[in-house]
């Protein structure tokens, strides 16, 4: 049987979330990202734990019924302060912050497509992964998504994704290399986030939860977000648009 729309969310959350890799953002969790488990494995990690669903009756209608979805993230990560013989509060804050904004960036942060003709790449093996790659000149970004995948036979035609990108206004089409990539880029525009079939993504609040007081014991971020989807009347598998 097919997944309802509500494990449908819960995918896409948990997708959303396994993005977050290495460079750009500030912790490498490297898609250790789980459902409702408490022992993770390897840190840092994160876990996902959907709440207790509440209808939003005026946003029901005759053929179709809305729900909340509110969810907490836990993303545990471990003191790093290099040399540490004891625990610093202040230390482990700014650390927690810096988890709360790559979940923020994940969920919710703005995006900038570049689409480009005729790329091709250089060197031997497979061609480098675009994914955390710098943006190139004085364009500052970071890419996050590609398509077509790898490995290219031919020049391909496609799109990069880019986050935190600065100059916007400074853009031209043209010719631009990218790591071992070299494209003619045609346009640049925002794009929002695919998290269907969420309608919404409302962020509740974030921060520290837990010190753990000693350096051998992990920092805790809890993160509360609020998923807004609809079904069916009587058919929680099924979105249907008229």
């Amino acid at each position: 049987m097919a997944d309802t729309i509500k494990e449908q969310v819960m995918q896409k959350i948990v997708s959303l979330l396994q993005i977050i890799a290495g460079t750009p953002y500030n912790t490498d969790f490297e898609g250790r990202v789980y459902r409702a488990r408490r022992d993770l494995p390897t840190l840092p990690g994160m876990s996902v734990y959907p709440q207790p669903t509440q209808a939003i009756p005026e946003n029901t209608s005759y053929d179709r019924e809305t729900f909340d979805l509110p969810i907490r993230i836990e993303a545990l990560s471990e003191y790093l302060e290099a040399g540490a013989t004891e625990f610093n509060y202040e230390k482990a804050d700014k650390q927690s912050i810096k988890v709360e904004a790559d979940i923020y960036e994940a969920l919710l942060g703005k995006r900038w497509r570049m689409t480009f003709t005729g790329a091709t790449f250089t060197g031997t093996g497979s061609p480098l992964d675009l994914y955390g790659t710098t943006m190139p000149g004085d364009i500052g970004g970071v890419v996050v998504d590609y398509s077509p995948a790898f490995p290219w036979a031919t020049p391909q035609d496609g799109y990069i994704d880019i986050i935190r990108l600065d100059d916007v206004d400074e853009w031209t089409a043209g010719l631009i290399s990218i790591g071992n990539m070299t494209c003619t880029g045609t346009a640049l525009i925002e794009v929002d986030l695919d998290i269907s079939p969420i309608d919404k993504i409302e962020w509740v609040s974030g921060g520290i939860e837990v010190y753990p007081e000693t350096i051998d014991r992990p920092v805790t971020t809890a993160v509360d977000i609020i998923a807004r989807f609809w079904h069916d009347i009587g058919n929680p598998y099924a979105q249907t648009t008229t």
